[in-house]
C-alpha cells in the first residue's frame, strides 16, 4: 500500500508538500484562537491590575494562568487602554477566523485536484497492466468484477488520503501545542486527557483487523453484484429465450440480502468508535472540570486560567478523537489499496515470443 501511494503521489510531490505546509498553517491558526481570547479574559476578571510579571526566561515558562497577562503587558507598550486591547484582540480573532476558513477552502480544492489526478493515473496504469495479461487471467476473472475493482476500488484507495493526511498533521500539531499549555498549567489535571488518549488507542487497536476484513467483504460483494448485473444484461437474449426473468430476480434478491448484511457489519465496526469515543470524552470533560474547579478554589488556577483551561481542555479532545477516527479510516484505505495492488501483482502466464510477426502465412 505504501509503495502504491508513493509511486502515484510522487509526480505531484511539490503540491503534496504545499498541502502539508497548508495543514501546518491550519494548525497554527486554530491553536492561536484561544490565545487571542486570553487577554480579554484577563481584562474582564481584572488581572491587569495585578503586579507586573517578570520577563519570561523561556517559552517553557508559559502557562494558561499568565499568557493573557504577558500579552497585555506587551500591548501596554503601544500605549493602548484596556478597551483598545479588547478591540485589537477581537479584530485579531476575526482575522484569524477568516484566514482559517480561506485556507481550509484552498486546502480542499488542492486536495481534490491531487486526489483526482492520482486516481486517474492508477486507473490508466491498471488498465494497461490488465490488457497485457494472458487470456487465462480473463477466463479466471469475471468482467463485472474487474470493472468494479478498476472503478470503485481505485477510487476508494485514494478517496480518504487527503482527509487522513489533514487530520493527522493538524491533530498532532494541536495535541502538541495544547498539551504543552495544559501540562505547563497543571500536570495533574492533564492526566485525565492522557487516560482518554490511552482509551482511544486501545479501542482503535481492537477495531483494526475487523475493519480491514469488513472492508474487503464489502468491496467483494459490491464486485459480485456489478459482475452479476453485467452478465445478465449482456446475455439478456438468453434470459428472454429461457423465460428466466423470475429466476434472475431471485438470484439478485439473494445478492441484495448479502449486501445488506455485509454493509451493516461494516458500518457497526466502522462507527462503533464514535459513541464510545464520545462517552470517553464526556467522562474526561466532567473529570477535569471538577478538578479544575477544585484547583481554582485552592489557588492553583486563576479565574482566567480556569476558563482557558476548560476551553483548551475541551479543544484538545477533538484532535485526539480525530486521530482515533483517522486511524480507523486508514485501515479501510489500506484494505482497498491492497485489493488494487493485488491486480498489479498479477503476472503474465503465457509470455510473448521474441520474434516479430511481419506477415501471416498458411
Amino acid at each position: 500500500a505504501v509503495r502504491l501511494f508513493r509511486k502515484y503521489l510522487k509526480p505531484y510531490a511539490a503540491w503534496v508538500w504545499l498541502l502539508v505546509l497548508s495543514y501546518f498553517i491550519l494548525s497554527l491558526l486554530t491553536a492561536a484562537q484561544p490565545l487571542v481570547m486570553a487577554p480579554m479574559l484577563d481584562i474582564v476578571t481584572g488581572a491587569p491590575e495585578a503586579e507586573p510579571l517578570a520577563p519570561l526566561e523561556s517559552l517553557a515558562d508559559i502557562d494558561l494562568n499568565i499568557v493573557g497577562r504577558y500579552l497585555i503587558q506587551w500591548l501596554y507598550g503601544f500605549d493602548l487602554t484596556n478597551w483598545n486591547i479588547v478591540w485589537v484582540m477581537a479584530l485579531t480573532y476575526l482575522v484569524i477566523s477568516v484566514l482559517l476558513y480561506l485556507v481550509k477552502f484552498g486546502v480542499y480544492l488542492l486536495s481534490i485536484w491531487i486526489r483526482v489526478q492520482s486516481e486517474r493515473d492508477i486507473q490508466k496504469d491498471l488498465f494497461g497492466h490488465l490488457l497485457s495479461l494472458s487470456m487465462e487471467f480473463f477466463t479466471r476473472k469475471r468482467t463485472g468484477e474487474l470493472i468494479s475493482r478498476m472503478d470503485q476500488d481505485t477510487r476508494a484507495a485514494v478517496y480518504s488520503l487527503a482527509t487522513i493526511a489533514q487530520n493527522t498533521v493538524v491533530s498532532l500539531v494541536l495535541v502538541v501545542i495544547y498539551g504543552f499549555l495544559l501540562i505547563g498549567t497543571n500536570a495533574r489535571l492533564t492526566l485525565f486527557i492522557a487516560l482518554a488518549v490511552l482509551l482511544h488507542y486501545l479501542l482503535t487497536q481492537a477495531l483494526r483487523n475487523p475493519i480491514k476484513n469488513r472492508v474487503r467483504d464489502q468491496f467483494n460483494i459490491m464486485a459480485d453484484v456489478t459482475s452479476y448485473l453485467q452478465e445478465v444484461i449482456s446475455n439478456i437474449r438468453v434470459v428472454k429465450t429461457l423465460v428466466a426473468e423470475k429466476y434472475e430476480q431471485s438470484r439478485l434478491a439473494g445478492l441484495i440480502k448479502d449486501v445488506v448484511r455485509v454493509n451493516l457489519r461494516f458500518s457497526v465496526f466502522k462507527h462503533v468508535e464514535e459513541p464510545v469515543g464520545n462517552i470517553v470524552n464526556s467522562l474526561a470533560n466532567v473529570a477535569f472540570l471538577m478538578l479544575a474547579t477544585y484547583q481554582l478554589f485552592n489557588g492553583g488556577l486563576t479565574t482566567a486560567g480556569f476558563f482557558l483551561y476548560i476551553y483548551v481542555g475541551r479543544s484538545i479532545l477533538d484532535p485526539i478523537t480525530n486521530l482515533a477516527r483517522t486511524y480507523t479510516m486508514l485501515q479501510a484505505t489500506v484494505a482497498t489499496s491492497e485489493r488494487v495492488n493485488d491486480l498489479f501483482e498479477e503476472k503474465i502466464v503465457v509470455p510473448e515470443g521474441s520474434k516479430l510477426a511481419t506477415s501471416l502465412r498458411e
